[in-house]
């Protein structure tokens, strides 16, 4: 089209120079009613490919937009598919979550109850609390009470076992003899010990059984009268100058109070004391004992195991 305009521009040069005034007007109108009309053809041929170009384009996205349409609808019922599921799974969490919130409720309700019951028991076992501290302070004076009824039982049962003893003497270091008469072995015991003594004075002798049997048992005499008893415990240290007691195999002889196995142990612990602490002396007299430092000192009753500590 161009190139007809400017051929069309050329012959107006032309006829310009041929014609005149007047005619160049009139050719100038015939040919802008030309140049109008080829433009409406130009515009016309221009809106036409326009239009076609348009309803092409429109065609061709309408065509586009239909198939992701397409697409986006079938996108679109599977995402309904997968919001129901999804929905299926919120109901079925609603309701555990139902069921789960009147657990909560039961387990509330029993939460409650075991708080309150709890509280019952708290209470309960305060009051026995306050009962078993007034028991045990009731208990703990009992057994004081207990204890000290104890301590003078022991001690009166004690006494009175070492009272029974009161005419008993023990002779330690003569030999065992089968067939042996032991009241006739403390009757040559008396005589060498210058005590006049026959069978009326003692009213029981006898061996002791030992479960040592490399030691000799001593003989247990009870006399009839204590101061019969009391002659033997005088008279005992004579034995140093007897030269032969006239029983084979005798080279000793010990005579002591017949002890309970109490006095007995706390007799043995107060010989090691003495020796430790350089006691001068230690004896028995009715069942006690004593120890004394030297002859200006004055003597200390043993009693028990706490006085071999006091000691010095």
């Amino acid at each position: 089209m161009e190139r007809k305009i400017d051929e069309l521009k050329k012959t107006l040069d032309l006829m310009e120079q041929r014609i005149t005034k007047n005619l160049k007007i009139e050719i100038r109108a015939i040919v802008g009613d030309t140049i109008k009309d080829l433009l409406e053809d130009s515009i016309n041929e221009h809106d036409q490919k326009m239009s076609t170009q348009i309803s092409e384009s429109v065609h061709n996205n309408t065509q586009h937009m239909a198939e992701r349409l397409d697409v986006m609808f079938k996108h679109s019922g599977d995402m309904m598919s997968k919001v129901d599921k999804l929905m299926e799974e919120v109901s079925g969490i609603q309701s555990r979550n139902n069921t789960l919130q009147h657990n909560v409720e039961i387990v509330q309700a029993s939460q409650d109850f075991i708080n309150a019951e709890f509280e019952i028991q708290k209470s309960y076992v305060a009051d026995l609390h306050n009962k078993v501290e007034k028991l045990s302070v009731s208990n703990k004076a009992l057994e004081n009470q207990v204890s000290l009824l104890q301590r003078r039982f022991d001690k009166d049962f004690e006494d009175l076992a070492q009272y029974t003893r009161r005419e008993n003497l023990e002779f330690h270091g003569i030999p065992y003899k089968e067939g042996e008469c032991t009241d006739d072995i403390i009757i040559k015991m008396g005589q060498l010990l210058n005590i006049k003594i026959d069978r009326l004075d003692i009213s029981v002798s006898h061996r002791l059984l030992r479960r040592d049997k490399s030691k000799i048992p001593p003989i247990i005499v009870r006399f009839t009268t204590r101061n019969k008893k009391n002659e033997f415990l005088s008279n005992k240290r004579n034995i140093s100058s007897i030269s032969n007691f006239g029983v084979t195999g005798m080279n000793f002889l010990y005579i002591n109070e017949h002890l309970t196995d109490y006095r007995s142990n706390l007799l043995y612990n107060a010989r090691v004391a003495r020796k430790t602490n350089k006691y001068e002396r230690l004896w028995t007299t009715n069942g006690n004992i004593y120890v004394r430092k030297n002859r200006d000192s004055p003597r200390i009753p043993i009693t028990k195991l706490d006085d071999l500590q006091k000691l010095e």
